[in-house]
């Protein structure tokens, strides 16, 4: 049994919305959380603690920051936005380097 005209339509737009969510979920077009961001940043503002991080061999900012926020998080105290956090904490670690 064939859809009728308006219907068809509806469906058409439904799938292209749908579409055009994923892509924007996919391209990353999301507002960062300035909580989380803050909180990353400020996990190693201070530039010696950063060097002490970075002078551990094998260590890249993002492993760093991604265990800084799992032992805040172990502790059950943490409610922050990963992705958010580690771009914080990196930007930091990347002033303190300069």
């Amino acid at each position: 049994m064939a859809m009728s005209a308006p219907k068809q339509v509806a469906a058409i737009w439904a799938v292209l919305l749908a579409l055009a969510a994923v892509v924007d979920v996919a391209m990353g077009n999301h507002r960062p959380d300035e909580v989380s961001y803050r909180a990353g940043y400020a996990a190693v503002s201070n530039p010696v603690q950063a060097r002490t991080l970075m002078a551990v061999p094998g260590v890249s900012s993002r492993s760093a920051c991604d265990a800084l926020l799992d032992r805040r998080s172990a502790t059950g105290s943490s409610r922050l936005i990963q992705a958010d956090f580690v771009s914080g904490c990196t930007h930091a670690i990347a002033d303190a380097m300069e």
